[in-house]
């Protein structure tokens, strides 16, 4: 299934598209003066005291080595896969937990979902703050706070505190779906991002199917309490290992970092970054407002963004409704157990990987093959081709399998 594998596209080209935003309010704003580490001093701004990287500077991320690269990448599959599974572990489980908890069977389907509602929503709020505190604090912050609340999640004892703790979580997963891409984007230049991206989704995309099959295994050989106990556990250990290989990649928290540095070992107050000059004389709460409402202003006036955004949710929309109802269809049409039913999500999980091997390198392909012929100019739009054949093969493909309308609305 595409539906993955476009929503990624689409969060790497809202990344560019959100940097090249930055750098012209950037670049537009560098007039005036810059504040020192003291607040007290100005002095007229120099370009020759601009804090940048040079071509084969190796503190740019973009310029590491392979393993680096490589390892940051791996760190947040392997983070990825714990978030993508426990939001369709619970399918499975749905009747055994309404049973348990005396939830109707709108309350345990809301109770699947709103983990999703909260990953939704919570980019909003995560993605700006990387930019504004950086992506390694809010990686970890983040995965501390997922690990915390899934883990209250199997200590529930009632439906409110179920559907209170899974919104929470998947507040705290959806780190996985906005800043693992912008550290993508970090590291990677554009001409590697699709192989890099297809490498990064090979293990996440697994989730959806191990997700239902190992709780279906779970709900009926033990509780189902411990399909969010077993994935704590798994967080816990890809939290301890990832935090000696998750180093910060975003270039203006590193480049004001530096410039701070070199102002404090030259004693020198005109060197300055130029996300310094940017937000010279604006106060914290400016800062803050400025990179929250960002997704939002690209959101209401990018149209390439808005078009992504809806096709995005279309795919996630239809992944999502054959995730919740798999497991209750076969089991109550063709009478299989929880277990097995559980292993049609191989399916899912087969075409997901398939469409994320296949498309990453032939969007590397596609990009080079358009970035040629607009005379080596870089644009995000060049990536959109790929996305143009999935808009009638997902639709058709999933009316197809559902029915025809006569068996959806009989009469």
């Amino acid at each position: 299934m595409a539906g993955i594998e476009q929503a990624s596209q689409q969060a790497l080209n809202e990344t560019e598209e959100m940097s090249m935003d930055i750098a012209a309010a950037n670049k537009d704003d560098i007039e005036g003066k810059v504040n020192t580490n003291t607040a007290e001093v100005k002095e007229i701004r120099n370009e020759a005291f601009l804090v940048t990287f040079s071509a084969d500077d190796p503190e740019d991320p973009k310029n590491w080595p392979k393993k680096i690269k490589w390892g940051v990448t791996l760190a947040l599959s392997a983070t990825g896969l714990n978030r993508i599974m426990i939001s369709t572990m619970m399918a499975p489980a749905i009747d055994t937990i309404a049973k348990d908890l005396n939830m109707t069977t709108t309350e345990s389907t809301m109770a699947l979902s709103v983990y999703l509602l909260a990953t939704a929503f919570g980019p909003l709020i995560i993605g700006p703050l990387s930019e504004a505190y950086g992506r390694k604090r809010i990686i970890h912050t983040t995965n501390i706070w997922f690990l915390a609340w899934n883990l209250l999640c199997g200590f529930s004892n009632s439906k409110g505190l179920l559907i209170a703790s899974r919104l929470l979580a998947g507040f705290g997963a959806s780190a996985v779906y906005t800043v693992a891409y912008g550290v993508l984007g970090d590291v990677w230049r554009p001409e590697q991002r699709g192989r890099s991206l297809s490498l990064y989704l090979l293990v996440p995309l697994t989730g959806a199917a191990i997700g239902p099959i190992v709780g279906g295994f779970i709900v009926e050989y033990s509780n189902w309490r411990w399909m969010f106990w077993a994935t704590t556990i798994l967080q816990g250990l890809v939290e301890v290992c990832s935090l000696p290989i998750v180093h910060e990649t975003y270039a203006p928290v590193l480049l004001r970092r530096r410039a701070i540095a070199w102002r404090q070992e030259t004693g020198d107050s005109r060197y300055y970054a130029e996300v310094e000059a940017y937000e010279s004389g604006r106060s914290s709460a400016w800062k803050l407002r400025n990179s929250l409402s960002r997704p939002l202003r690209l959101l209401a006036f990018h149209p390439i963004i808005q078009m992504q955004a809806i096709l995005g949710g279309i795919n996630y929309g239809i992944m999502y409704f054959a995730i919740s109802t798999f497991s209750n269809l076969y089991v109550s049409a063709y009478g299989e157990s929880i277990s097995i039913s559980g292993l049609h999500y191989i399916a899912l999980c087969t075409g997901e990987i398939t469409g994320a091997q296949l498309c990453g390198p032939l969007m590397d392909y596609i990009y080079r093959t358009m970035k040629t012929r607009a005379g080596d100019n870089h644009h995000p739009e060049l990536r959109i081709p790929l996305l143009l054949p999935s808009v009638l093969f997902t639709p058709a493909v999933s009316s197809y399998t559902v029915g025809p309308p006569s068996t959806i609305f009989p009469g």
